[in-house]
């Protein structure tokens, strides 16, 4: 009886010697071999204020769009080695303007319209061509301008950015039809809640936002949750019409690296980017959310601090793309 009671020893412990380096080599994979890397990158509406439609004024913004989606590809490439196919660029480039030497046509996959970039997520979902998952990883990043319209749409408190190419009317009827019927208006306005549809159902250990328009704090709120850090430009009450993208995307490219550890946390590359505008100006206050409580904060305030789990900012701190 002893003899058999040993040898059943025998082989449960062989068998376990067996299983252990599979679940091993299982918990390895699972969390120590980072998902793939998804960039998108969308350049909206060139021109800002009916004024800005002026062609001066309108090169202007359009080389300075270009500039910064350039930086921005290029760091994901060059810095993070992001892969070509990986990355989605969403702009729409207008015949009567120079392109600056920085930007590439060629790296173009959509026009900068809202059913192309409904596109481009649907393909990231369960069931599209890419269909991500949880251990991969999801860098949104648009340049574009913003606005606040101090009222409800869709019984919905709205913040919206202009989009697809810069509406460059033909006949006074149009200017008249847009601007005073509003009609069409859907179609070159991207609203904070549908930004976030637009999001839902899209798996991933992160998602990185980083967002340039005016007003920009306004879709914190809405694209707020568990491991999602949403850094903008500005507050949802500010126009942010100093540069704040640039240096956030010089930050992460190496400018950033405060502790001298040769990493960037994404809480480095904003905290640099906000001291950055802070320098000009006392006007905006770059927002940072990580904690899933859909309210940004800017460095210098209460509810902001790295240290503590519960605030702003320790997600960040301890996040690299």
């Amino acid at each position: 009886m002893n003899k058999k009671i040993t040898i059943l020893i025998i082989i449960y412990l062989l068998s376990s010697l067996a299983v252990q380096p599979l679940i091993n080599a299982h918990i390895l994979s699972l969390h120590n071999e980072p998902g793939d890397a998804y960039a998108i990158i969308v350049v909206g509406r060139y021109a800002g204020r009916l004024q800005d439609v002026l062609p001066k004024n309108f090169q202007q913004y359009y080389t300075w769009y270009l500039n910064s989606a350039a930086m921005t590809y290029s760091m994901l490439k060059d810095s993070y080695g992001y892969a070509d196919e990986n990355i989605f660029l969403l702009v729409s480039l207008r015949e009567r303007y120079l392109v600056p030497d920085s930007f590439d046509p060629d790296w173009i996959d959509y026009p900068s319209t809202k059913e192309h970039l409904k596109l481009v997520l649907d393909k990231l979902k369960p069931g599209g061509d890419i269909w991500m998952k949880d251990d991969d990883s999801l860098v949104f990043t648009y340049i574009n301008h913003g606005m606040d319209e101090e009222e409800k749409e869709n019984g919905k408190y709205a913040h919206d950015t202009f989009f697809g190419f810069p509406y460059e009317f033909d006949s006074i009827r149009d200017i008249i039809s847009y601007f005073i019927f509003k009609q069409n208006v859907g179609e070159y306005r991207l609203y904070d809640w549908e930004l976030a549809q637009y999001l839902e159902n899209i798996h991933s250990a992160k998602k990185i936002f980083i967002l340039q328009p005016c007003f920009s704090g306004g879709f914190v709120n809405d694209l707020s949750g568990i491991n999602h850090i949403v850094c903008t430009a500005s507050r949802e009450d500010e126009y942010a019409a100093e540069s704040w993208i640039e240096p956030f995307i010089r930050g992460l490219a190496g400018k950033a690296d405060a502790n001298g550890d040769d990493k960037i946390s994404i809480l480095e590359a904003y905290e640099y980017a906000a001291r950055k505008v802070n320098e000009k100006t006392s006007n905006e206050h770059p927002l940072l959310d990580d904690n899933d409580d859909g309210i940004g904060h800017h460095y210098s305030e209460v509810g902001y601090d790295p240290t503590n789990p519960n605030d702003d900012g320790y997600v960040s701190a301890r996040t690299y793309l």
